[in-house]
């Protein structure tokens, strides 16, 4: 967060003065822009001289109004630049937006400064800078899937990247082959509608992951057709100057559903992995897998699906983006919560060997929190996996042009640093 980012909360005028009354305040010299003040759950700021919830505020829902008591006087231009600054350097995620800042904690946005946009400088200088959001491992979660379009859209994102295991467990298990793309085509396409609506040039692109079924691509297929998402699974598709490509597959996993998962490298199946039951999707629900070792040889290794991913880029992309749901192995984005990496060997292979500008993660949801790292370096590719949990949302706002601002919703500002355990 620096000074210079925060100027484009003003849109002209030297030291404007800023007097909040209630939910609302106006700058009082210097500019035309409007400010409002509001929060965005029932929790606020702790020790921010800048909002004074009163005490008889009754708990709010996610969005919901909130009454701030009025500051005892003004506010300068200077002092909010350093509260705001304050805030982040304890922790806290400040997000600049177009006209608007948010202050996020704990994965939730606690304070929101909005400004009226037709007064504000764009925050994005020569608009060649490209925005991504990037979550993954939502398993259905649909406060989580709003929050990750709003978030998209108070920061103004070209894109919105989720990185598999979209859909949620159901019960019983048999039927999650017909629940899960039911799930896409009755809840997540009318948010997406609602987000294309807001930011009609707003791309979104996903991939499934291990928890979901094949069955799933058929309805990816159709939200794809209807112009709502972009299906990267196996594919590659463009953003202005940079390439993305997307792979689904996993190793074998203790796991049940086996749909998206692939031996790792080219060479036969080892030894058949203890498993509970393993299933993939049918016609007709699920169907049991006796014997996984062959399942496993009869489709290719994710080593030789990355190949066929290279064979779709005819020429060498400089800037090129792996979004792939199993990350590479031996690096601070796959750690188990027992301490063990069981990232891809292949996929670290095809990240030596290939060097992508960036590549985007998930599948290890405790990572982040195991390795206190959600991203890492190999050579000079930036590796990241988010992390996921059922109640906070993990995202990570980049800005492909300056991989080295990476923001976490959760963990901050992290550079992203050669493997070094």
């Amino acid at each position: 967060m620096t000074p210079a980012a925060l100027r484009h909360l003003v849109a002209q005028g030297e030291g404007p003065t800023l007097d909040f009354k209630r939910s609302t305040g106006e700058l009082s010299r210097g500019t035309r822009a409007g400010l409002t003040l509001r929060a965005c759950r029932d929790m606020r700021i702790r020790g921010c001289s800048l909002c004074r919830l009163e005490s008889n505020t009754a708990p709010r829902s996610l969005g919901g109004p909130a009454n701030f008591a009025a500051l005892e006087e003004p506010i300068t231009l200077r002092a909010l630049q350093a509260e705001l600054k304050r805030l982040h350097e304890a922790g806290f995620v400040v997000v600049i937006g177009k006209g608007r800042a948010t202050v996020y904690h704990a994965a939730r946005a606690t304070l929101e400064l909005q400004a009226d946009r037709r007064f504000m400088c764009s925050d994005r200088g020569d608009m060649t800078m490209t925005r991504v959001v990037y979550s993954t491992d939502v398993h259905g979660n649909l406060n989580l899937f709003q929050a990750v379009g709003e978030a998209a859209e108070r920061w103004g994102a070209d894109a919105v990247v989720f990185g598999g295991d979209l859909c949620p467990e159901a019960h019983p298990f048999d039927r999650m082959p017909q629940t899960q793309p039911e799930f896409l085509r009755r809840h997540v396409a009318p948010l997406l509608e609602t987000w294309k609506q807001a930011r009609p040039t707003l791309r979104v692109l996903v991939i499934p992951g291990n928890d979901d079924f094949q069955t799933i691509v058929p309805a990816l297929d159709t939200l794809e057709q209807d112009g709502l998402i972009e299906n990267l699974h196996r594919k590659a598709t463009k953003l202005g100057a940079y390439t993305f490509v997307g792979l689904a597959f996993v190793p074998p996993t203790p796991f049940s559903i086996k749909d998206f998962e692939r031996r790792d490298l080219a060479q036969p199946a080892g030894q058949q992995m203890e498993f509970f039951r393993g299933v993939v999707s049918s016609p007709h629900g699920v169907q049991e897998l006796p014997d996984l070792r062959m399942y496993l040889d009869s489709h290719p290794s994710i080593e030789e699906e990355l190949d066929r991913l290279d064979a779709l880029l005819q020429d060498e992309p400089q800037n090129l983006i792996g979004v792939i749901h199993c990350p590479p192995k031996n690096t601070r984005c796959d750690v188990l919560s027992t301490g063990q990496r069981i990232g891809s060997k292949a996929v670290r292979r095809w990240i030596e060997q290939r060097q992508p500008l960036l590549t985007l993660h998930g599948h290890i949801h405790e990572s982040p929190r195991m390795s206190k790292a959600f991203a890492d370096r190999i050579g000079v590719t930036h590796v990241v996996n988010p992390g996921s949990d059922k109640q906070d949302l993990h995202l990570v706002f980049v800005e492909l042009e300056h991989l080295e601002t990476m923001t976490h919703s959760i963990f901050g500002r992290q550079r992203a640093q050669e493997p070094g355990f």
